[in-house]
């Protein structure tokens, strides 16, 4: 179900009723989405969540309830002072405003591909997060203003494919990366 670009400012509880849904797009809303709906859990069979630019400043802690999500993708939800980069050529995320996006710590250990995509995030809170995401496969975390990669990677033991693109990583964490 896409309902990109609609202007929700909250997703509708009557969307829990539709437990056999799999993939929920609620990107490019604006007002950011503030109000999630509590019974979440009851959508048994949602596996993709996209929320592009459709946030504040976190991921609401109603979507780590969700047992079979396996896929998240909240990448540019830090640039509230402007629209999504993809709108224009002008735009960059560099330019825009940026405030700092919370992902729940309670997420799920169902979650496998995890992308924060020109996201800032708080310090050590990606360090906290990772450990918490045992099954992770993917994880993108390209322009997201990173100086170093934490040592938390060395636990996601099923990661096949890491985006650190974009960042200033002054040296490869080889250890970090090998171990």
């Amino acid at each position: 179900l896409s309902l990109r670009g609609v202007n929700l400012n909250a997703v509708p509880d009557a969307l829990t009723q539709l437990t056999d849904l799999t993939d929920l797009d609620l990107s490019f809303n604006s007002p950011p989405l503030e109000t999630f709906p509590r019974t979440l859990a009851g959508m048994k069979a949602l596996r993709r969540v996209v929320l592009h630019n459709a946030l504040t400043h976190h991921v609401p802690t109603a979507l780590s309830t969700l047992p079979a999500l396996q896929h998240l993708d909240v990448a540019y939800n830090c640039q509230r002072g402007g629209p999504a980069p993809s709108t224009s050529p002008s735009d960059s995320p560099r330019t825009l405003q940026r405030t700092l996006l919370r992902v729940p710590l309670t997420m799920g250990k169902t979650l496998v591909d995890l992308c924060l995509s020109s996201n800032t995030l708080p310090t050590g809170h990606l360090a906290a997060l990772l450990p918490r995401l045992p099954a992770l496969r993917r994880l993108d975390l390209s322009g997201c203003g990173l100086a170093v990669l934490p040592p938390s990677l060395t636990v996601l033991t099923a990661l096949e494919h890491l985006d650190a693109s974009g960042n200033d990583l002054h040296v490869l964490p080889v250890t970090t990366l090998l171990t």
